[in-house]
């Protein structure tokens, strides 16, 4: 039986109560804008190429190129830099977690601070629950993570990996002791991860039998590629 270091199955139990409704996460990128009546407000969530996930208002979009929103938003073309989305019959590129302030169609309407052109970075503030959520993508497929600095390796349910068709039958068991009892777990390598302008290929990572945890723990395994500097309650992670 091979050895399944717990403490991301410690972390996965004590944080599988979050919900997606209390999964917003906020960046340090802010925007300007003239008055305009009836604003609307549009935040990119992730990135990803010839895909973008957008928040506009309460919901969420998930688009592909060509595609449009209900509310008239097209993306034209996305990679993991940046999405060329068409607004009010006006193209123009937005970075990730770059907040748009809809208003009228006039460009008139619009000033944005461009982020620093620096190292690749993200930055993410804790959730009502204290943790640090983010959005991306496994093998070009939407997904929810949790930034998880004490846990040794990636880590999802099975429920996920089904849901992400991630083949993780043939994967090396294991077995982790649970606050429910013994459970089964498949040790697996996944393809590629993205989460913003970050991409981590060939990530060793732990498929635990069951529901839990309901977000994908983003452990050490993809995290050491990276660096981690709090500042506050804010956590930047900087592309090493």
């Amino acid at each position: 039986m091979y050895r399944i270091f717990l403490c991301i199955l410690l972390s996965a139990y004590s944080l599988h109560s979050v919900s997606a409704q209390d999964s917003s996460v906020y960046t340090n990128t802010q925007y300007q804008s003239n008055s305009a009546p009836k604003t609307e407000s549009i935040r990119i969530l992730a990135l990803s190429e010839g895909m973008v996930i957008l928040q506009i208002g309460r919901k969420r979009y998930s688009l592909r190129n060509g595609e449009s929103t209900s509310t008239g938003i097209k993306l034209i073309k996305a990679d993991s830099e940046d999405a060329l989305l068409e607004i009010d019959g006006r193209q123009q590129n937005y970075t990730l977690s770059q907040h748009i302030q809809r208003g009228t169609p006039s460009p008139s309407h619009y000033r944005f601070l461009k982020k620093e052109e620096t190292k690749k970075k993200m930055t993410l503030y804790p959730n009502s629950h204290g943790a640090y959520v983010t959005h991306g993508f496994i093998n070009k497929k939407p997904a929810e993570f949790i930034i998880d600095t004490g846990a040794t390796i990636v880590a999802m349910s099975s429920q996920t990996a089904d849901r992400l068709g991630i083949d993780y039958k043939n994967g090396r068991q294991g077995y982790a002791s649970t606050a429910s009892g013994t459970t089964k777990t498949r040790s697996i390598y996944i393809y590629k991860i993205e989460i913003g302008q970050f991409v981590f290929r060939g990530v060793e990572a732990a498929v635990i039998k069951g529901r839990y945890p309901e977000k994908i723990l983003l452990g050490n395994t993809a995290l050491r590629h990276l660096e981690m500097h709090f500042k506050g309650t804010a956590l930047t992670l900087i592309q090493k």
